[in-house]
């Protein structure tokens, strides 16, 4: 008599949750439906029933973990660009006894106009710095009104990683980081721009008073 072999099925691994699946992973999920993407070891037979549940799950725990996010990609990156051409500016005042070449190119991506006269550069620098100030203040007031409903791009998670690498000075790696703590990352840049908005308010409530 032949003896049959039977071959043991590789049932798989789904990664476990938000803690575990890599933001790349989950994105291929979210953007592209590739649920081929939610396993930490792959199995033999796939059962898109069962990853179709298990992605959904996913899905409910980063729409709670990314809940409250007031800011736009866009607006986010507009202030935190003002933020850091403010603070070039400023630095800037006291340098323009010394104007070389590589400040004057400074300057002038910033749109400051720059003339031989160094009272006259001051003004322009301040001037500059008071108007990125304005529309800095404006965006921080206003953005709560503008709500983001599409669904996310690859793009914005990569161009989110870029921004969230910049203002924590730190190299997010798409394939590496997991999904919660890219939403912690976000949450705390949130919450930094929240602040900055109830502290505006109270602001210009005191001076209405």
């Amino acid at each position: 008599m032949s003896k049959k072999k039977n071959k043991k099925q590789n049932v798989g691994k789904f990664y476990e949750n938000l803690n575990t699946i890599p933001l790349w992973n989950f994105a291929k999920c979210l953007v592209d439906g590739d649920y081929s993407f939610l396993y930490e070891e792959p199995p033999t037979v796939r059962n898109v029933e069962l990853e179709t549940q298990h992605f959904e799950k996913l899905q409910e725990d980063y729409a709670v973990q990314s809940a409250g996010k007031d800011f736009s990609f866009e607006t986010i990156k507009r202030i935190l660009c003002l933020r850091s051409d403010i603070a070039i500016l400023e630095a800037s005042l006291g340098l323009l006894h010394c104007l070389d070449d590589d400040l004057k190119t400074i300057l002038r991506e910033r749109r400051v106009r720059v003339t031989d006269n160094l009272e006259k550069n001051a003004m322009f620098v301040s001037a500059r710095i008071e108007v990125l100030t304005r529309e800095y203040k404006n965006l921080i007031e206003k953005e709560n009104d503008k709500k983001e409903d599409t669904k996310p791009t690859m793009e914005y998670f990569t161009k989110m990683l870029v921004i969230l690498g910049i203002h924590f000075k730190f190299y997010f790696n798409i394939h590496e980081i997991n999904v919660a703590s890219f939403c912690e990352y976000q949450q705390q840049l949130n919450d930094e721009l929240r602040q900055l908005q109830k502290s505006y308010k109270k602001n210009n409530l005191k001076s209405y008073n």
